[in-house]
């Protein structure tokens, strides 16, 4: 699929875009998967985004749309494997002048709401974007990395994998996790981690699992009734998204997160995402109208006043948090204009209405206040 080159062969997923007219408009995260016989590529209806065309005499060519950004792992993460740490037997040893990225303040305020001692967040900030090795002692302990489905289907609920980490026996059975943006209390969690075989698995797909090189977490599918992980961190998705993972010692230590859990489903939506359902099709409207409806959706002024205000309402929940000293991220009109911003965010796909307490419009631009409705 890649052209069986070395990029090819190190590659844990890839993120695609299929366009089939004879199967519908696929969007997602292709896995490696073992498969003994069979197609090669599958393609879940989780991934189905538009329905196949009603035409009669569509073509049964499709096209598959793959960037070098959506191959994992990335460039960044490949390096990082290289910790002794993460693999104590790479072949490769990191280079010199590798320095990673600076955490960036969203992070850090995330640290801070959750009850991590300034000194603590500062002093690892500091050491994570230094060198990366002092003494042999790895100086880093955080990673995004790509979140991708269960290829085995026997990764607990509530738990991940983590690929490449071949020193799993010293890796901590719990970390911490979250998805930018985060910019709630709420956004922070910790799991579990699958650092030994699960009972249920076989030998051979741990064993292969294991094989995989650093770059993805692996997310256990829920238990029938209840709602995928990703969806309670930050409500991610498995479309492309990365996930932000610590394991630093001193700051675990203090933070106040809570444990990835059960949480029931709400609604008829929620088990349509579950079971990757998510397309009706018997949607006729969709079927006839949607491409129109995207290009007026794109040319459509109102979509420039959308950035705007998702812009303005990541600032207004960065000030109310900061000017209430006890509570912080925690801050009732902050928890509001963060959950406005991610509506805004999703506005943009999904026609999400941005609802915010009508007593805080007075903090938006009057030309804004049309994207508003009240809470």
């Amino acid at each position: 699929l890649l052209g069986n080159d070395s990029l090819a062969r190190k590659a844990i997923c890839i993120q695609s875009r299929l366009f089939i007219p004879r199967k519908g408009v696929y969007k997602g995260m292709l896995m490696k998967k073992k498969i003994e016989s069979g197609a090669k590529i599958l393609l879940p209806e989780s991934m189905k985004k538009i329905p196949a065309s009603t035409e009669s005499d569509v073509s049964d060519k499709g096209c598959l749309l793959v960037t070098l950004a959506g191959v994992d792992p990335s460039s960044n993460n490949e390096y990082l494997g290289r910790l002794p740490f993460i693999d104590p037997n790479a072949e490769k040893k990191l280079p010199k002048s590798f320095r990673p990225k600076k955490l960036g303040n969203m992070l850090l305020r995330l640290f801070k709401s959750l009850q991590v001692p300034d000194d603590v967040i500062k002093n690892y900030a500091k050491m994570s974007c230094g060198n990366v090795c002092e003494k042999g002692v790895p100086s880093i302990r955080h990673a995004y990395l790509r979140g991708v489905a269960d290829p085995t289907g026997n990764i607990p609920a509530n738990s991940v994998f983590i690929t490449g980490i071949s020193n799993s026996d010293h890796f901590p059975s719990t970390i911490f996790i979250t998805r930018p943006p985060c910019i709630k209390t709420s956004d922070g969690l910790t799991i579990k981690v699958v650092t030994k075989k699960p009972a249920s698995m076989r030998d051979e797909d741990y064993s292969w699992l294991n094989t995989l090189p650093f770059g993805a977490v692996i997310f256990g599918f829920p238990e029938s009734g209840y709602k995928p992980i990703p969806e309670l961190i930050a409500n991610g998705d498995l479309d492309g998204d990365r996930y932000f993972i610590l394991w630093e010692k001193t700051i675990m230590n203090h933070i106040e997160a809570r444990l990835v859990e059960n949480v029931p489903l709400q609604n008829e939506s929620d088990e349509r995402f579950t079971t990757g359902d998510d397309v009706n099709e018997d949607n006729n409207s969709l079927k006839e109208t949607w491409f129109e409806n995207a290009q007026q959706f794109m040319v459509d002024p109102s979509f420039i006043g959308m950035n705007k205000l998702i812009g303005k309402l990541y600032g207004l929940s960065g000030k109310a948090a900061d000017s209430d000293t006890d509570n912080f991220m925690r801050n009732e009109d902050a928890e509001a204009y963060a959950d406005a911003y991610y509506q805004a965010l999703e506005n943009q796909k999904h026609g999400t209405q941005v609802q915010l307490r009508r007593s805080l419009w007075g903090a938006v631009p009057k030309t804004l206040h049309k994207h508003l409705t009240d809470a």
